[in-house]
């Protein structure tokens, strides 16, 4: 009987067990005894399970729908197999069933839409994080642009005021050697060297100033370029990184594409598959229906 119906006998005492419509004589040793109706009732239950997919409490109302609608098992069985008994038609959604060997379409582009989204909203999170710092970056570029030049500005001032105090120098030396030259026969001379001499060191003093303020102006500069130099080398990891992020996505979009080719072409086999062992259960049904029509009840 098992090979009849093509299922376990497993599965045909479950289902005895769940419909109450299955209930075979038995022999005075116990054997159930499965008439020419019973036959064609199972054939019923095993396309509504296995073909037409229906759940136990599908299949149970569709088998009340039918006792109502007062069809017989064998009519039952040949419409539902040609796809024109339109009986139970209306039950609720939930009791039909859908394969479950394999994630829907619907889910697969759910999926691969949340993973394109998320690598998406971290793209643009970091392009953001770039634009941000890169906007940064422009105002400290400003910031220590303007910096600069103001250092570059006293730097050149104070370039300016050395070469104009050393010119003094040179000045004050050549007129205190005239004066040394002439002391001899200008009266006073000492006075007015040593007033030369003071005004000489006090040049000399501002010379070293001006010299230690253009040392820290070019110092100033030094570390004004060094942090230029490590925010733009900030903005370049940034950007790898968006690049790198970018590929990412679109290696992800690549392998969902991938994927749905792999699933259509799973799907593509198991429905042929399915729709051959279908044609062969209906076609040895037929013949062992055939044959238990002209032997009569057939013991499993």
């Amino acid at each position: 009987m098992s090979r009849i119906v093509g299922v376990k006998p497993y599965v045909i005492r479950y289902w005895e067990s769940e419909f109450r419509e299955v209930r075979p004589s038995r022999t005075r040793s116990g054997q159930r005894l499965f008439r020419p109706g019973d036959i064609r009732l199972l054939l019923v239950i095993q396309t509504l399970l296995h073909e037409q997919r229906f759940t136990i409490d599908g299949a149970r109302q569709h088998l009340k729908d039918l006792a109502d609608a007062g069809i017989a098992w064998d009519d039952a069985l040949e419409r539902l197999r040609a796809g024109s008994l339109v009986v139970g038609a209306d039950l609720p959604a939930e009791t039909a069933t859908a394969p479950i060997d394999a994630p829907s379409q619907a889910e697969v582009d759910a999926e691969a839409a949340a993973r394109i989204r998320t690598l998406e909203d971290e793209v643009r999170t970091l392009q953001q994080k770039v634009r941000a710092a890169t906007e940064a970056l422009h105002a400290e570029r400003d910031v220590l642009k303007e910096r600069a030049e103001k250092a570059d500005g006293r730097a050149a001032a104070a370039r300016s005021d050395a070469l104009r105090a050393e010119a003094r120098v040179r000045a004050l030396q050549d007129e205190l050697a005239n004066r040394d030259t002439n002391a001899a026969e200008l009266s006073g001379a000492a006075a007015e060297r040593d007033e030369v001499q003071a005004q000489l060191d006090a040049a000399l003093d501002t010379v070293r100033e001006l010299r230690v303020a253009r040392d820290r102006a070019e110092t100033s500069r030094a570390a004004l370029e060094a942090e230029a130099r490590e925010l733009r080398a900030t903005t370049a990891e940034l950007r790898d990184a968006i690049a790198a992020r970018e590929a990412i996505a679109d290696r992800a979009r690549d392998r969902v594409a991938e994927l749905e080719e792999q699933l259509a072409g799973v799907r593509a086999q198991r429905e042929s598959v399915a729709d051959r062992a279908a044609s062969w259960r209906r076609s040895m049904a037929g013949r062992w229906l055939e044959i238990i029509d002209r032997v009569g009840p057939t013991d499993r």
